[in-house]
């Protein structure tokens, strides 16, 4: 006869067949025997065999702080070998500065920057985003991703190194102005902050803390699956990015509004180049149509067909009268009620903004694309030809002037 069964006996039977450490940790929030168990000097083995599975023998050091860890709190030692980044980081002092040690980081191969970088896993450009450029190995589990933007800033991204998914972007906590140099040595992750790529003037580790202390959590609109919708968004996956977003934030979120990167989704599809993906988001969401950081994207690049579209969806009710559009013509500077985006506004504040500017003799492609968008759909031609036969017009302005005019008054019927 088969001796009983104990809950001693079930409970180190059940978690030693368990080697990972996201279920782990749904038993112990779900059963309060595993709970007591795991949070046990006995049960805590369990964390640890766990965690060297995800990191490598090689990144568990066996130092006294580790040590004791093991023995008095191994989830938390666990948590922190694998994920370094959820810890408050430590400013060490002037003599722990970077030194040759730190800068012998085991780089990841190169063909994952190039397979990246071609499937747009992230995207390489647009205001605060650069092509990827680096990849570090953290531990067998996860991989430190960096992107260049504008020579002086680096942004970081945690990725599983199984599947190269998202497990946090690091650029809501990135100072402006700032270049990263990022380490890891020694089971330890390093982050120097340093200006024009000098030596760093602030270095902080990333790991065990006497204090156990944590950094706090992102924001829910910076939680790894809403960054990923938008990235999805930049490849033209708009349903995908949708749905996405719709599972994290839920469905009555203003997409109009919600940013990555300090970039709208109406941005990201844009920079991407997908027209569909556009479309398909404006029907979602028609109020993106009233953020004038949506067609000025369009303008600035160089797309006809999404400016179109977007001018297409702007309330006409909603426009300024001729009467108030005179006045911010005759005024230098005028208070313009805001009634959402107004394409005869854009016209007459970036036309003015030209004719002013002595520096710039060849109108800018965004503006010649402005003014014929609002040839179209505007209808400014009549107040910019009474406008500037009052004024008295030097050579270049009245050269300038010309090309405004010819532009609005061009004849797309034809």
């Amino acid at each position: 006869m088969q001796p009983a069964w104990t809950t001693a006996d079930l409970l180190p039977h059940v978690c030693g067949h368990i080697t990972d450490v996201h279920c782990l940790a749904a038993l112990s929030a779900v059963n309060k025997a595993l709970n007591h168990y795991l949070f046990s000097t006995t049960g805590g083995k369990h964390w640890v065999s766990a965690g060297k599975l995800v990191c490598g023998e090689d990144y568990w050091p066996k130092d006294d702080e580790s040590i004791r860890l093991e023995n008095t709190d191994p989830r938390y030692l666990t948590k922190i070998r694998i994920c370094p980044w959820i810890s408050e980081p430590i400013d060490l002092q002037r003599n722990d500065f970077w030194s040759p040690e730190l800068k012998k980081s085991e780089h990841g191969d190169p063909s994952i920057l190039t397979h990246l970088n071609n499937t747009q896993w992230a995207p390489s450009c647009g205001e605060n985003y650069g092509p990827i450029r680096n990849i570090l190995k953290l531990h067998d589990g996860v991989f430190l991703v960096t992107s260049y933007c504008l020579a002086i800033e680096q942004f970081a991204y945690f990725v599983s190194s199984k599947d190269f998914r998202l497990l946090r972007d690091r650029f809501y906590t990135t100072e402006a102005g700032f270049h990263d140099f990022w380490s890891v040595s020694n089971g330890m992750l390093y982050l120097g902050l340093s200006l024009l790529h000098r030596t760093p003037h602030k270095l902080m580790r990333f790991g065990i803390r006497q204090d156990k202390a944590l950094a706090p959590m992102p924001p829910p609109e910076h939680k790894a699956t809403v960054i990923q919708a938008f990235w999805s968004a930049f490849r033209g996956e708009m349903h995908d990015a949708l749905d996405k977003i719709a599972s994290a934030l839920g469905s009555t979120v203003d997409l109009s509004v919600l940013t990555c990167h300090n970039q709208t989704l109406a941005e990201h599809a844009i920079n991407g180049g997908s027209f569909n993906a556009l479309k398909a988001l404006l029907q979602a969401e028609p109020r993106c149509v009233n953020s004038e950081s949506t067609i000025r994207s369009a303008l600035q690049a160089g797309r006809e067909d999404m400016a179109m579209l977007i001018a297409s969806k702007i309330d006409r009710a909603a426009m300024l009268p001729k009467s108030s559009l005179w006045r911010m013509l005759e005024e230098a500077e005028s208070d313009v009620e805001d009634t959402g985006v107004d394409i005869n506004v854009l016209c007459i504040q970036h036309c003015k903004g030209w004719m002013d500017a002595e520096d710039r003799p060849i109108i800018p492609p965004y503006l010649r694309l402005l003014c014929s968008l609002c040839a179209r759909v505007g209808g400014l031609a009549e107040l910019m030809h009474k406008y500037f036969a009052q004024l008295q017009l030097d050579v270049v302005k009245g050269r300038k002037a010309k090309i405004i005019m010819e532009l609005l008054c061009h004849d797309f019927d034809q």
